[in-house]
């Protein structure tokens, strides 16, 4: 196998992880849960040592925020035996047309452990945090605005942005305007302690959106909503989640403007299963 071709999905690999995390250990550390490989694994397929199976990639591709036919078109190439082979799979399809990351790791705040407990005592700080993080670079929000799209009482909102610029989330001014000092923030998906802070944190803000549809909007094409269930077998279920993570690559790749915030809530589980019976 020439070296030529071999490091091009290893390259790939790092490239859009140090988009993410620019530390590999602390990357890995976060997400090894997803991985399910070690460390020394992890760092041989990013610097090429090694190629990783189909099965890794699937994993990792929606973390890096890849198409997963991209890192298949280029794990392929790197399997080839020979050039004339590896020509077969020239032009690899969107290896320059990744979303980009919603924001760079500067950009980023990531709560961590210490942060729980006053998650738990404020569970309208992560979502008021994700409202002010779209808005970031648009300008200050007043009070009101805040106040308005977060529901909450003028003296509980009024403790949780000193709360929020304690832990230096936010800015202030004298005119009671406040800025985000970040893009975006996370919780770690692979963090048991973070269980009820992520679900109380969809429940609140699915509970907006659903509050805010109504048939006008329906039909005026300003809103949608819809149930489905059926029955899918693995491979269905692998697929619709692959429909989903494009969503939410294309998502993250567009430019933010105008003044409407618009939030998208989608979920995707397994339901219910049958025994089986002869």
């Amino acid at each position: 196998m020439t070296s030529r071709i071999k490091p091009e999905l290893s390259i790939h690999l790092k490239d859009l992880r140090q988009k993410i995390e620019p530390i590999a250990a602390r990357f890995f550390q976060v997400n090894k849960s997803r991985l399910c490989v070690s460390y020394e694994a992890f760092i041989h397929y990013e610097n090429g040592h090694r190629i990783p199976p189909v099965s890794y990639l699937r994993k990792i591709a929606p973390i890096i925020r890849s198409d997963f036919r991209t890192l298949c078109h280029l794990w392929a190439r790197a399997n080839m035996p020979d050039d004339e082979s590896k020509s077969f799979f020239d032009g690899v399809p969107n290896l320059h047309s990744e979303a980009p990351a919603r924001a760079n790791h500067n950009e980023i705040y990531r709560f961590s452990r210490n942060d729980i407990r006053t998650l738990v005592k404020h569970p309208e700080m992560f979502l008021i945090a994700s409202f002010m993080g779209a808005y970031h670079g648009s300008g200050p929000m007043s009070f009101e605005e805040i106040k308005k799209f977060s529901e909450l009482p003028t003296q509980k909102l009024t403790a949780l942005l000193n709360e929020m610029a304690r832990m230096g989330l936010i800015d202030s001014d004298v005119k009671k305007a406040f800025v985000s000092r970040y893009k975006d923030f996370e919780v770690p998906r692979d963090d048991e302690e973070f269980r009820n802070v992520r679900d109380n944190n969809f429940r609140l803000i699915s509970g907006k959106v659903l509050k805010a549809f109504t048939t006008e909007k329906r039909n005026r094409g300003e809103a949608q909503r819809f149930t489905f269930t059926t029955l899918l077998d693995d491979e269905q279920q692998r697929i619709v989640q692959a429909k989903l993570t494009e969503l939410e690559h294309y998502l993250d790749s567009i430019p933010i403007k105008g003044n409407k915030f618009s939030s998208i809530c989608v979920t995707f589980s397994d339901y219910f299963t049958r025994e089986n019976r002869k």
